[in-house]
């Protein structure tokens, strides 16, 4: 990983991502540290009903707090790489467990056979690290040599969009 000193002294870096595919099951892995803290990371992981204001490919995320104490997040989202882009719909029922991990997974099932995954806060020295774990069977796509593009571009993006907002909120 590429580390690149931010204001104030603290490690920073570009998301590393990659993408395995096997038998049509994609297993994305991505990591950043950022100089925010555990709380600012935490507070922009869990912001689900702005999301859209900071990660380009969201278009519409609903959260809802259910009866039994459950979060379910309905988002929208567009992915994919010139010339192919589709929208996504995800009905995410969302496990917290403050401030060091966020489980999701897709109860819709309109694009996805399955999608799990899971958001992980840690603190490294003067950084705090972000990792992000997911795993997905598509129910249609292109040949897995461009949907494997398509997963690693849009978890890049994802990744540094969210990195971008967490180094933002430290700065205000």
């Amino acid at each position: 990983m590429l580390l690149a000193l931010v204001a104030g002294g603290a490690a920073a870096s570009k998301p590393t991502v990659t993408v395995g595919e096997r038998a049509g099951l994609y297993d994305v892995r991505g990591e950043f540290t950022t100089s925010a803290s555990l709380a600012t990371a935490w507070a922009v992981l869990t912001d689900y009903a702005r999301i859209d204001s900071f990660v380009t490919s969201m278009r519409h995320s609903d959260v809802q707090r259910l009866a039994d104490g459950q979060l379910r997040v309905r988002q929208v989202a567009t992915a994919g790489v010139f010339p192919f882009h589709r929208t996504l719909h995800l009905v995410l029922d969302v496990k917290e467990d403050p401030p060091r991990r966020i489980d999701f997974v897709d109860e819709g099932g309109v694009d996805f056979e399955r999608y799990v995954g899971a958001w992980t806060l840690r603190r490294d020295a003067a950084a705090t690290v972000v990792g992000y774990t997911l795993d997905a069977v598509p129910r249609k796509g292109a040949p897995s040599r461009i949907s494997r593009s398509v997963m690693r571009h849009s978890a890049s993006e994802l990744l540094d969009q969210v990195r971008a907002e967490m180094d933002r909120r430290t700065k205000r």
